[in-house]
This record gives C-alpha cells, sequence and structure tokens, in this order.
C-alpha cells in the first residue's frame, strides 16, 4: 500500500493567540519523531530558518493511532473550525469582551480583551484568498500517478 497524508493547518490554539502547527492524518505506521523529523527540520525550518527556544527542532510532534470510525470526527473538529465558539464567550459591552478556554488541567481560563485586540485575535487566523488549509500527499495526492 502507497503511504498518503492528509495534513491540515491550523493556526490557533484554545486561547486564539497565533500558534500555527499541522493536524497530520496518514494510512500508514509513520514515526513522525524519527523520519519525519530529519525531513521537517531539513526542509521546512530549514528554509524559513526558524528556530524556537521551546522545542529544540522548532516543533513537537505529538501522535495517536485513530480508528477508522474515528476519523471523520476527528478531521471534521477541525477544517473550517473557528479560532472560538459563541458558547466560549461570557460577557461583552462597547469597550471589553470576555471568554474562556479550557487549559491542559480542564481548568477554566478567563481572558478580558479590548473589542479591537479581540477582532485583531481572530482576523489573525483568516487565510489569505485560494490559501489552501488541507494538502493530500502520497495516495491521497488527486495528481498522483498510477
Amino acid at each position: 500500500m502507497k503511504t498518503g497524508l492528509v495534513a491540515i493547518l491550523h493556526t490557533f490554539g484554545k486561547d486564539i493567540k497565533f500558534h500555527p502547527h499541522l493536524h497530520i492524518l496518514t494510512n500508514s505506521d509513520i514515526d513522525f519523531n524519527l523520519k519525519f523529523n530529519k525531513l521537517w527540520r531539513k526542509t521546512v525550518l530549514g528554509n524559513l530558518r526558524l528556530k524556537s527556544n521551546k522545542y529544540h527542532y522548532g516543533y513537537y510532534v505529538w501522535s495517536d493511532a485513530i480508528k477508522s470510525k474515528q476519523i471523520a470526527k476527528y478531521v471534521g473538529r477541525y477544517i473550517r473550525h473557528p479560532a472560538i465558539a459563541n458558547s466560549r464567550i461570557i460577557s461583552h459591552n462597547k469597550q471589553n469582551i470576555t471568554f474562556y478556554y479550557n487549559d491542559f488541567q480542564q481548568q477554566r481560563v478567563f481572558v478580558r480583551k479590548s473589542i479591537i485586540d479581540f477582532i485583531a485575535s481572530l482576523i489573525q487566523h483568516i487565510p489569505p484568498e485560494q490559501f489552501k488549509i488541507i494538502r493530500y500527499y502520497g495516495a491521497y495526492n488527486k495528481n498522483k500517478r498510477i
């Protein structure tokens, strides 16, 4: 079976700050910590000259096996997902907006921003026109040669 990847660019975290990262689905058992690590550093980080103090290689890999029945639900959460759901907005007035997110310990963190800062936080996640958020590689590429 030919290996295939579906890569989904996600630009925000729970706190709606700019946090670009990829969600990658594959039909194989690629060890992203080994094989993909070298390719990523050489191709992407090398070309962009990116370095991170937080992560040695400029990124962090978290992987988990997903059963085939869960794939549609998993992908659906990230494709065209808004940066913040209306239900997370607690209050607003003409000057400020208050919303919350759950941190990694599932504790609610409340954030208060001015309306201008809140709008700026949201629009930074709108991709440019014709920008492809989802990419298909290998077996999933529509232009593959058979």
